[in-house]
Order: C-alpha cells, then sequence, then structure tokens
C-alpha cells in the first residue's frame, strides 16, 4: 500500500481530521498520556459526584416524607410529635439545602416551633422562607401565620401589614379569604368597627371562612 499524503486528502475533510489526528498522537504521545488521565480522573469524580448525589437525593426524599407523615399525625397540644417532625425538618435544611424538599422543610420546620409555641423562633423560620423563595406556593401562608404571630403579641399593626401583603402579592392564591378574615378581626379588636364590617362584607358567601366572619361581625 502506497503511503497517503496530505494533499492527496484535500478533498475528503473527514479523512484529512483523521491523519492529522493520527500525526498528532506520533508527534504528542506523552502529552495524550497526561490529557487521557485527566479526562479519565473527571471522569470518575463525576460518576462519583453523581452517584453522592443521587444518595443523597434518595436519603432527604424519605426523610421529608417520613417528617411530613409524622407533621400530618401531629395532635394540636401534644409537643412530642411536633419535636420529632421538627428535629428532622431542621436536618434536612442543615444537610440538604441545595434539595427541593429543603424548601417545603423551611415552611414545616417554621409551621412545627408555631405550634410547640415557640413564637419568635417560628416567624424567624417563616420570615427566611420568604426571603429565599417569596413565589413558592407556601408563601402566602407563612405571612398569614406571621401576621398570626403578630396578632397573639397583640402587635394588632403588624399584623394587619402581614395579613395585606397576602392579597396584595398574592390575589388569587386561597389564603386571600383567610387573610381577610384575620385582617378583620384585627380591626375589630382595634376599636376600628367600620373596617371590621367592611372586611368582613367582603368575604364571599359559600367562603369556607364566611361563618366565623358571621361570627365576628355579630360580636361588633
Amino acid at each position: 500500500m502506497s503511503h497517503i499524503k496530505k494533499h492527496d486528502l484535500k478533498k475528503d475533510e473527514l479523512a484529512l481530521w483523521i491523519h492529522d489526528a493520527i500525526e498528532y498522537v506520533k508527534k504528542n504521545p506523552t502529552k495524550l498520556q497526561t490529557y487521557g488521565g485527566i479526562a479519565a480522573g473527571v471522569l470518575i469524580g463525576g460518576i462519583i459526584l453523581w452517584s453522592a448525589v443521587s444518595t443523597s437525593i434518595k436519603n432527604v426524599r424519605n426523610q421529608f416524607s417520613q417528617a411530613q407523615v409524622a407533621y400530618q399525625q401531629c395532635v394540636p397540644g401534644e409537643k412530642e410529635g411536633y419535636i420529632k417532625a421538627k428535629d428532622v425538618f431542621s436536618s434536612i435544611v442543615n444537610k440538604y439545602g441545595f434539595s427541593k424538599e429543603a424548601k417545603f422543610a423551611r415552611f414545616y420546620k417554621g409551621a412545627c416551633c408555631y405550634y410547640l409555641g415557640e413564637l419568635d423562633d417560628a416567624k424567624v423560620c417563616f420570615e427566611e422562607f420568604l426571603e429565599k423563595y417569596p413565589k413558592h406556593p407556601l408563601s402566602p401562608s407563612a405571612y398569614c401565620r406571621i401576621g398570626n404571630i403578630h396578632e397573639q403579641k397583640k402587635e394588632f399593626e403588624k399584623a394587619i401589614s402581614s395579613y395585606k401583603l397576602v392579597s396584595k402579592n398574592y390575589p388569587q392564591s386561597f389564603e386571600v379569604q383567610e387573610a381577610s378574615l384575620s385582617l378583620g378581626r384585627c380591626y375589630q379588636r382595634m376599636g376600628n368597627n367600620l373596617a371590621a364590617k367592611k372586611v368582613y362584607g367582603k368575604i364571599p358567601k359559600n367562603s369556607p371562612w364566611a361563618d366565623e366572619a358571621r361570627f365576628w361581625w355579630k360580636n361588633l
């Protein structure tokens, strides 16, 4: 077989590329060994990282599922269940902050604190949640919880501000009517019955909060 010269391959780009590659290998064997080692290292590292991430995702999903079940089975007033759930949610936030489950875990950690009577800690959790995930589906509920915490402390102006943010930022959310009821209740407790009536009157009769709105209206 006669030797193929480079100028004979000008009409065949693929053949030319192969020819050049072979010539490069002949002239640079050491470089190729180095590059090959680097490439192999990167590939192995990538496989190890992918395996570790996959394991972490599986672990966090299992932990979150167990904690969520424990939270849903908790009975208000019985602290043990909330304490256990809170510990798991805290662990998920600390160890797997990159995960989707950590977003929900931040909220549920706040909810556990709320039901444990740790209102200041709950408020911090909800505020951190809102700062990180302002457009999350649970954000309206977080604002309602913050408002309720202020309401329990008789900080009615702050509670009103929080409740108003629900209808302002999330007008289509389910929590709007709950926030409206709470807003009216704050006005009423401040002695502003006119404002309270106006808010109660806007709550639809088919709303889940309609009966409670009527109750507060009768007690004006």
